[in-house]
């Protein structure tokens, strides 16, 4: 994708992808220096149902990390230690909701391994914090009905992360809306130069997927990245 501003655009048969990256000194006391471009906008003409909608957004960057796509990938990120998932599970048993979510989330972070694997770079690992912060996310935007890295309350992508813990290095995030599935979805994002660009950084190690379903467009994604 491109480097955008956050779209407003919610028009039926259209795509808009949106991702951030942010780097670490960047975002210290919630602060987020982005510099942006143009909207992308994708038709779907397999699209025949004038309620399904889909966006894909643009990219915004600040200081991503630096991409290697020709040299070798980065020790595997299972090599770093990394917090013990916080115990908030009360011992009630996972929903069926729950499920279908980690399931879906799965699906994605399986399909973003493959591709790394193509581009000859290490795969994500999943985070705890960055599966929180995407979740929430997905679940804020379905359930205030907006479609943003922005929160209606302000808070930007950056902040929200760090919110949920996260102190690692850069971040990015990428937000969509409206696809069926994990195929559909990463198929919009690799489908865009500038989120194949994030998808395919070699320097990322860490990655949170969140997923809802509701509001206007149906569903909403979110991936999180962190180097």
């Amino acid at each position: 994708m491109g480097r955008h501003n956050d779209p407003a655009d919610r028009g039926s048969r259209r795509a808009v992808v949106l991702t951030l990256v942010a780097s670490a000194l960047l975002v210290l006391g919630g602060v987020a220096v982005l510099r942006s471009a143009g909207d992308l906008r994708l038709h779907h003409a397999g699209q025949s149902s004038p309620t399904v909608r889909s966006t894909i957004g643009a990219t915004e960057e600040t200081s991503p990390p630096a991409t290697s796509s020709s040299s070798a990938p980065p020790a595997p990120a299972t090599s770093s230690p990394s917090a013990p998932p916080p115990s908030s599970h009360t011992g009630r048993p996972a929903t069926s909701l729950t499920r279908a979510r980690d399931d879906v989330a799965r699906a994605v972070v399986s399909i973003v391994n493959a591709e790394r694997a193509r581009a000859g770079c290490a795969p994500v690992t999943v985070h705890v914090l960055l599966a929180r912060a995407a979740q929430d996310h997905s679940d804020d935007m379905a359930a205030r009905a907006y479609f943003s890295h922005t929160s209606p309350d302000g808070r930007t992508f950056a902040q929200r992360i760090r919110a949920a813990g996260w102190a690692g290095g850069a971040l990015a995030e990428n937000i969509a809306a409206g696809q069926a599935d994990a195929v559909a979805v990463m198929r919009d994002w690799m489908g865009s130069a500038g989120h194949r660009a994030t998808i395919l950084n070699c320097a990322y190690r860490n990655i949170g997927v969140g997923y809802a379903t509701g509001g206007p467009y149906g569903t909403y994604w979110t991936q999180a990245f962190g180097a």
